[in-house]
């Protein structure tokens, strides 16, 4: 580690280094002036690199000078004390509480031996950790700093706070609470800001945890809550800005701790009483008149109208979480009945009071009116609040939902300014979450869903406003977007769906002609809305299609055209009657929507291109590579968007996700079409190259889709440069380990589509091997991603079997190097040994030479640990394929010739036969669920499958006996709830596509395992009696059976296969 005195060596030749450069005529100034001071760890040094930091000029050299000061003891204190400094200038203070959050977030945990290896592997130097010493004075000083800055300095000081809380509390932190009380008791009140702040962030801390891992905070909760609410009912009476902040961060800090958990044995249903009854006198405390004087803008960001907001947010949160009876969980019914008992109508009178403000025209923040509307749609759910509710429910829907779903005039303004924004608002999902607009919108489909008594009064609501008045413009849309929100019910309601139909006629489909653009989009929008409807009448299906078509086409207003698109997306998936209705205009369709994508960027509208990708194939194809051309277009225009500006950069992510998706799409359209696919491939060559050009890291799970689709049937000689960029992107220590499974059916395409051109070059073969053993080395891939390795393995040794023997050993190497650490997943226990299985399958003899003199990592027999191992894992071979080379490889150490038994061999004999026919049961139900061609999912429970018996064994040991085996269809019908395994049965989705020789149904393992059998009976009885030894009248049947059913599949394929292979 260096020490102060290096660094002043550095200084020092750095001096040197100056003098001799302006000895030499360079300006003084074109180097920082903190290079020179004599020693960057003194505090008026540090001081002037913070200052350095806040100068473009010199804020590269600043940080790179701060930086290598940080391992230095005594650093991290020194930066705090800069921070803390009074006397020191604000900017400079907020430079250093920036740069120490980050030192700490990053530097404060142990450094682990995992932390190091990770570090090696990607050429980094030693991970470094701040030092205990400094850990030590950091924790004594922080909260004193955290209560003493200023609030720019204070919120920087608070995240470094929280993250030495979460490392060290309780810990090595443990007077922080003691400490924060003793703020909170003194009577200096500007010392409580900063102690409640700690407070919040040890909460904000442990938010997340699960219950068991919360009792240090639940303890420190108990002690400090009830002084918590003392302060809270001292302020109330002083609506200062002052004090109305205090009273929020409190609130902050009960709405954080109650969140996703509240402990009631830390707030018992008095302790609750007392606080909510408090949270409502500060929620029912006037706005000082002021405010109102303020724009509509400032108003929602002012301490008050905040603080009314968290109330809301308390009240919302509890009921929705614990306080209705029906809806909780068992262990909150009790304090359910309570809060509905006791608390529920109190806060409900109040919200109706501010609702009653908002009808008569005085101001409330869209945030509390959001939470209100919340807080009521809850209430909605508990029969004694809907007693308070139901007279009101008139003045509810028609003064506070109708004119919240009606459009304003900021929507006309945003329309017309800038329709693009208007597109993007109305589907941002976080805008939506605090929009009045869309509470209104859930609190009306509540009322129709759990009050349907209401809906006729509703339905005479929305044609009363259904007017052709101009002057009501704005009631018809609203009333459209009423019908179109209670039309979710009124679907699933007989008395109404009836009618529907005819009012979309009467009402919806005439107003998509409407001189206004606003009822055109929203007439639209109604019809997409009922995507779903049984139309009687297709003729007027076919209305609302051709009105739906001709806006896209030729209206002049952006959104009416987007939503158009939208709409006929969703009724093509939803109605079967509309394929052939707009099949004839597939084609203009998707060419105008890829205009709208290119011009709006509009992520939902490539779901449009997808859809009619999908359902017109062939019409799609005729024109495909001009579509992949405008595709190509509108990716590089997107690329192009993002680099210009970083505002939209998740819109346009989303958008470049969807466009690459339909190219993808587009192209399995045409796999079967060589030449057009061909024509297909330079394109999509030239989008994977612009991703690599521009290192578009968050576009590789789509190109590598691209690349997917691109070799799934045939490889070019062009193609071969996908399987290096795969290797390329993998080889990169930062994350390329993290897009393997994307790349894996990739992989599998160049491993097995163009076998003469994969070998040709010793080089691909060696990376592919390289690629899976680097996978399966490194644990950050995740069990999953080394599955696939493991089964991509494999695929090698079953593809080229004979062709690759050199690699055989190597391969085995790397996985019983993985199979003998620590694997914690079943399937990827399974899937090394399979690896094993394949190897002997491929080469008995040389694979037996290795299982019998190699040793394992503890010094045994590996082919004992090994074959023990296999034993204990044939219950979790699930599908068609995992049995069946289980059962290959079984059915030859059962062939073995008596110079290839060894002792071991010997030994293990009695539980081969055990293991094979509990293999064989699966596969003959798997195979008879495929004969039989049954509609219903196919699940391979094995635990209704008759037990295999071997009664005379008496061992308990944990490797699994031939009892053991006999019994594991017993032990898997008492596992929870048997996993469900398609008739293909594989435990990944991924898996399936990977196919291998053996999956072919001309190697029949039935017909080899009978012959096998007969062979031995034959030739070999007295391996025959060690293999059947003991054998129990149930297995002696149940191998009658395999043997008849094996006899049973050779004469049902006799016609289509006469030759069935047997090896």
């Amino acid at each position: 580690m260096l020490c102060i005195n290096d660094f002043t060596t550095h200084i020092s030749s750095s001096s040197v280094q100056k003098r001799r450069q302006l000895k030499k005529g360079s300006s003084p100034s074109s180097l920082p002036f903190f290079f020179a001071l004599p020693s960057a760890m003194e505090p008026a040094s540090l001081a002037a690199l913070f200052s350095a930091t806040l100068d473009p000029n010199h804020r590269e050299a600043a940080e790179k000078k701060l930086n290598s000061l940080r391992k230095i003891i005594n650093f991290g204190p020194l930066v705090l004390q800069h921070a803390s400094n009074p006397q020191a200038d604000q900017a400079s203070r907020t430079a250093a509480a920036i740069f120490l959050k980050n030192y700490i977030v990053h530097q404060w945990d142990d450094v682990t031996e995992h932390d190091i290896k990770k570090a090696q592997e990607k050429g980094e130097g030693m991970p470094f950790a701040i030092h205990e010493q400094d850990k030590a004075v950091l924790r004594e000083q922080l909260l004193e700093a955290v209560i003493d800055s200023p609030e720019v300095v204070r919120a920087q000081l608070a995240v470094a706070l929280e993250s030495v809380l979460k490392a060290d509390f309780p810990e090595k932190y443990t007077n922080i609470v003691q400490r924060v009380r003793f703020c909170l008791e003194s009577q200096q009140h500007q010392t409580w800001y900063g102690a409640l702040m700690a407070l919040y962030r040890l909460v904000h801390a442990f938010e997340y945890r699960p219950a068991d891992d919360r009792i240090p905070l639940d303890e420190a909760v108990k002690f400090l809550q009830p002084l918590l609410l003392q302060r809270m009912q001292e302020l109330l009476p002083d609506t200062s800005e002052a004090s109305v902040s205090l009273i929020k961060i409190c609130l902050k800090i009960f709405f954080c701790y109650v969140q996703y958990d509240f402990p009631l044995k830390v707030f018992d249903f008095k302790t609750t009483e007392g606080w909510m009854l408090t949270i409502l006198k500060v929620f029912e405390s006037p706005v000082p008149a002021e405010v109102d004087k303020m724009e509509q803008d400032e108003r929602q960001e002012t301490i008050w109208w905040k603080t009314k907001k968290w109330c809301l947010h308390i009240f919302a949160k509890v009921f929705d979480r614990y306080g209705n009876p029906k809806d909780t969980k068992k262990e909150y019914h009790a304090f359910a009945n309570f809060f509905v008992g006791n608390l529920a109508k109190q806060i409900l009178l109040s919200v109706f009071t501010l609702l009653s403000s908002f009808i008569h025209g005085k101001y409330v923040s869209p945030r509390c009116l959001q939470q209100s509307l919340t807080y009521v749609r809850q209430a909605l759910k508990v029969p004694s609040c809907w007693k308070l509710i139901k007279p009101h429910a008139t003045d509810l829907l028609a003064r506070v939902i109708f004119p919240l779903m009606c459009y304003k005039e900021e929507d006309i303004e945003l329309w017309q300014e800038d329709p693009i924004e208007w597109i993007l608002c109305r589907t941002d999902v976080h805008a939506e979450y605090l929009s009045p607009e869309a509470a209104a919108q859930y609190l009306l489909h509540t009322l129709c869903k759990k009050h349907p008594k209401l809906i006729p009064d509703i339905l005479t609501f929305i044609m009363a406003n259904l007017t052709d008045d101009p002057a009501r413009i704005r009631d018809k849309d609203g009333a459209l977007h009423f019908l179109g929100i209670a039309g979710r019910t009124l679907m699933r309601r007989k008395p109404y769906k009836e009618g529907i139909e005819s009012i979309l006629v009467k009402h919806g489909f005439p107003e998509m002609s409407n001189p206004h653009p606003f009822i055109r989009y929203r007439a639209v929008w109604l019809f997409r809305q009922f995507a779903y409807l049984e139309y009687k009448n297709k003729d007027n299906l076919h209305m609302g299609l051709e009105s739906a078509r001709r806006l896209l086409m030729d209206d002049t207003q952006l959104p009416v055209r987007v939503e158009s698109a939208l709409a006929l997306n969703e009724i093509l998936d939803n109605q079967k009657a509309a394929e052939d209705f707009l099949r004839p205009h597939a084609i203009n369709i998707l060419r105008v929507t890829l205009d709208l994508v290119r011009l709006t960027n509009y992520e939902e509208l490539s779901e449009v291109l997808q859809t009619f990708v999908v359902e017109f194939p062939d019409e799609v194809s005729t024109c495909a590579t001009d579509l992949a051309g405008h595709l190509l277009q509108t990716f590089q225009n997107i690329v192009q968007k993002s680099k210009d500006s970083q505002d939209d950069e998740r819109s346009n992510s989303l958008t470049g996700m969807s466009v690459l998706q339909t190219l993808e799409l587009l192209n399995d359209c045409t796999t079967e079409k060589p030449q057009l696919n061909a024509q297909l491939a330079p394109i999509i060559i030239q989008v994977i190259q612009i991703i690599l050009q521009h290192d578009l890291a968050e576009f590789y799970e789509e190109m590598f889709g691209l690349l997917t689709s691109l070799t799934s049937k045939r490889i070019t000689p062009s193609l071969w440069e996908g399987f290096n960029i795969c290797g390329q992107i993998l080889a990169n220590p930062d994350c390329g380990i993290d897009y393997f499974s994307d790349m894996v059916v990739c992989l599998y395409n160049y491993a097995t589509r163009d076998r003469e051109g994969f070998l040709s070059d010793p080089a691909r073969l060696e990376k592919m091997c390289t690629m899976c053993e680097h996978v399966l080395g490194n644990d950050e891939a995740g069990e999953e991603a080394q599955c696939h390795a493991a089964k991509l393995l494999e695929v090698l040794v079953l593809t080229y079997k004979g062709l690759i023997n050199q690699y055989v050993p190597a391969i085995m190497q790397v996985v019983f190097s993985k199979l003998f650490s620590n694997v914690v997943l079943s399937e990827l226990k399974t899937q090394l040994i399979l690896v094993i299985v394949a190897a002997l399958y491929y080469d008995p003899t040389s694979t037996l030479a290795v299982l019998q003199t190699a040793k394992a990592p503890d010094g045994g027999d590996l082919i004992e640990k090994f074959v023990k191992m296999w034993l204990d894992e044939v219950d979790c071979m699930f599908g068609l394929h995992d049995k069946k080379l289980a059962v290959l490889g079984l059915t030859i150490f059962m062939q073995l010739p008596p110079a290839l038994r060894s002792p071991v061999v010997q030994a293990l004999g009695p539980k081969l036969l055990p293991a094979a026919l509990l293999l064989f049961q699966g596969l003959k139900r798997i195979y008879t669920h495929r004969d039989d061609e049954s509609e219903e999912e196919w699940t391979d429970d094995e635990g209704d499958e008759e037990v295999v018996n071997t009664d005379d064994e008496d061992s308990h040991k944990k490797e699994m006996d031939d009892g053991a085996l006999e019994g594991a269809a017993e032990e898997e019908e008492e596992d929870a709830d048997d996993e469900d395994w398609g008739s293909d049965g594989y435990q990944s989705e991924t898996l399936k596509h990977l196919t291998t020789p053996v999956d072919d149904e001309i190697i029949d393992e039935f017909a080899i395992f009978k012959q096998t059998i007969m062979n031995v009976q034959q030739h070999d009885l007295e391996w025959w009696n060690v293999l059947a030894h003991d054998m129990s009248e149930t297995n002696k049947n149940l191998l009658g059976e395999m043997i008849k059913f094996a006899d049973e599949r050779h004469l049902n394929k006799a016609i289509d296969q006469p030759h069935v292979k047997q090896q």
